[in-house]
């Protein structure tokens, strides 16, 4: 018995080391991403839409193929240590390549999205209100009648 007291130690020693480094590198890794000033982005900005009820691996995998994100395993880690996995709001959003992970985050559980204005002219109807929303590509014609519609995401 004495001789698997060392081996089990070497191997909780190995497992201390690894827990250490890993939160060494997570912490310069956000104490980097922090140096920059908050709203301190540049490079082209990218404008993604992430529809209702969309879990957090998707809302990952929809900003790594956007080019938003560098790594979805990094995204899904900060989440879970800031406890935004249920925080996330749905909707239409800008970012900017750049952009801090930790920024990205605040901005999706915030919900700061992109905000449309659009006038609507005194006596319109709903067709033409239906129409105009169209024109403007935040709403989709419907399939069946012409006069319906539902309303969308700005198709790409």
């Amino acid at each position: 018995m004495a001789t698997t007291l060392p081996g089990r130690a070497r191997g909780l020693s190995a497992l201390f080391l690894v827990l250490a480094l890993t939160a060494i590198g997570v912490r310069t890794h956000l104490q980097s991403d922090a140096s920059r000033p908050s709203g301190w982005t540049t490079g082209p900005s990218t404008v993604v839409y992430i529809k209702p009820k969309t879990g957090v691996q998707e809302i990952a995998h929809i900003l790594r193929d956007a080019g938003v994100i560098q790594s979805r395993w990094a995204f899904l880690a900060l989440a879970y240590i800031q406890g935004s996995l249920t925080r996330l709001h749905a909707g239409e959003y800008e970012f900017t390549r750049d952009m801090p992970l930790r920024e990205i985050l605040q901005k999706l559980e915030s919900g700061r999205v992109i905000t449309h204005q659009v006038t609507i002219p005194e006596g319109f109807t709903s067709r033409d209100i239906a129409r105009l929303l169209v024109s403007e590509r935040l709403a989709e014609a419907g399939h069946h009648h012409p006069d319906d519609f539902f309303l969308s995401h700005p198709a790409p």
